[in-house]
């Protein structure tokens, strides 16, 4: 029940991108002959992709997530190397001087399986040591950067590598492997959430991702983290581009416990400990297939038990659904981890999770650890094809065709977009039929129609259906009172939210705002409640 749409628009110009079965028979399985269970995961990954049994291999990776330089080196990267050389899949030939060079390797892309150490163990850094003799002298590395350079004989262990693939606008193939090997981990803290991940990746691959995107940034204007920010607009740019649902929080705060965050596909975010949606009490679960990624230092410091925290963003995230992630397991800074902009375009332009992880990364015997089926390919369908195989497949519709009225609302056809939604929302029962009336009301804000907007959310503030979806609907109504000003349809709107949802905890910030302008607006009962609230926050 579409027109026609052009393809989805990313800015990246991919000159080639190979076939997941060809990159599969490059891939590697590495699995750690010393952790229980980890051989089998290997085996369930590679009968799963197709892996043929001589492309799995042990190696004595310990019991603990972090090992030294020289366990590494001893029975971890040698045998290894060995392996690949006995089997001829890599060759390397003397130089001048003698070191070796490598000439050809078939292993493009390796996959560590649950069980394999996370982190190597570093040398000491001098006191009073800037973040540049960090750079320069830290040997702490993830071994999945370190694995990373495997076809590399000669090289220094202190501090970072330029990555060979970095930016790259093509697929991995036998150039870059003679420089590089792109590694990423199935880890979680549990091996069923490892199972999960691999299923999740193959069949959601299948019809393509779909859902809501959510981008948690800071509104940094100026300042040395201000790239993090510019690199969450871009993501979101390049999601609103492809015709994704997007929400976008500018505030220095993240995203509060009870904020509405439903149907979330794709999520990014940035500093502090784990929070928001993703601790409640109960749980918080992402579509299938999701994308997740929090920057902070040690994301990934620890993946499985025994944890050395419990502040890994990538165990909240994997616990939360997600299908692939990132982390860094030491002090990455900024400048040296993966661009979050790069790695939204690469993936929408139809990469793999990791060749777009390593595409969007700089360094290479550094920190960034990537978690998730390697071949995973969530955007590998473009919206017109994702809607037809959702249709003949017998599957939801909906999000799949969300994004097509986005595609037609955002080329400038937004008469038709809303008109067509409208036909849809007559046509669907139940969420689906919300979830269209709800993108009307989008589409009505978007094109200035105040007051039909304004119906719109109030109606939708209502229902008692879906609760989240009323809390959206509520803080529409906040956006809008703020963008004209009106603060005291602000305070309103706001208090209208926390009559409907008294426990709900958006945040000390959101509460903040509100209890100053109950002191303005608000009746002597709602100004000590809020007083009483704010108070209790601290």
């Amino acid at each position: 029940f579409f027109m026609p749409l052009p393809g989805v628009t990313v800015s990246v110009s991919a000159q080639h991108i190979e076939p997941t079965e060809v990159l599969a028979s490059h891939l590697l399985v590495v699995y750690n002959s010393e952790y229980p269970g980890s051989q089998a995961l290997a085996e369930e990954y590679a009968l799963l992709r197709g892996i043929p049994e001589q492309r799995i291999f042990g190696v004595k990776g310990g019991n603990r997530e972090e090992i030294s330089r020289d366990h590494y080196e001893k029975f971890v990267r040698s045998p290894l190397l060995r392996h690949v050389q006995r089997e001829g899949w890599l060759t390397a030939e003397a130089n001048d001087a003698g070191t070796p060079i490598t000439v050809k390797n078939d292993i493009w892309i390796m996959v560590l399986m649950r069980g394999m150490p996370l982190r190597i163990k570093g040398s000491a850094v001098p006191k009073g040591a800037g973040s540049t003799d960090l750079v320069r002298q830290g040997t702490v590395a993830a071994v999945d950067s370190e694995l990373a350079c495997l076809p590399i004989f000669d090289y220094s262990t202190q501090g970072a590598l330029n990555n060979p693939f970095f930016r790259h606008t093509t697929s991995m193939d036998g150039r870059i492997a003679l420089r590089m090997v792109l590694v990423s981990r199935l880890d979680a803290p549990e091996p069923e959430q490892v199972q999960r991940m691999m299923r999740d990746a193959v069949e959601v691959e299948a019809y393509g991702l779909s859902g809501r995107a959510y981008i948690d940034a800071r509104g940094l204007k100026q300042g040395g983290y201000l790239i993090g920010d510019e690199w969450m607009r871009g993501a979101y740019d390049q999601l609103w581009d492809a015709g994704f649902e997007v929400e976008k929080d500018e505030r220095p705060e993240v995203f509060g416990k009870s904020y509405p965050m439903t149907d979330a596909a794709f999520y990014l975010g940035w500093y502090g400990d784990p929070s928001g949606p993703f601790v409640r009490e109960g749980g918080f679960r992402m579509r299938r297939g999701a994308v997740g990624y929090h920057i902070i230092s040690h994301s990934a410091n620890t993946i499985r038990p025994p944890f050395e925290s419990r502040t890994s963003w990538v165990i909240k995230l994997i616990e939360s659904g997600v299908a692939v992630t990132m982390g860094a397991v030491s002090e990455p800074f900024l400048n040296m981890t993966t661009m979050l902009d790069v790695f939204t375009e690469r993936l929408l332009a139809g990469f793999t999770f990791v060749e777009a992880a390593y595409q969007a990364t700089p360094t290479l015997s550094w920190q960034m650890t990537m978690i998730g089926d390697p071949l995973y390919r969530p955007f590998g369908v473009d919206a017109n094809r994702q809607l037809a195989i959702a249709k003949v497949s017998g599957l939801d519709v909906t999000w799949p065709a969300i994004r097509n009225l986005n595609l037609l609302f955002r080329s400038g056809r937004v008469e038709e977009a809303l008109a067509l939604c409208r036909q849809l929302e007559r046509e669907a029962e139940g969420a689906a039929q919300l979830i269209y009336r709800e993108k009307a009301a989008q589409f009505l804000m978007e094109m200035q129609r105040n007051e039909q907007a304004d119906q719109a959310w109030r109606a939708l503030a209502e229902q008692s259906a879906y609760p989240d979806l009323a809390r959206r609907a509520h803080l529409r109504l906040c956006d809008m009172a703020q963008a004209r000003g009106d603060d005291r349809a602000r305070y309103e709107a706001m208090d209208a939210y926390m009559l409907r949802f008294p426990e709900d905890d958006l945040g000390d910030a959101w509460l903040g705002r509100l209890f100053d302008l109950a002191k303005k607006y608000g009746t002597p009962a709602r100004q000590a409640y809020y007083r009483a609230r704010t108070e209790a926050s601290r």
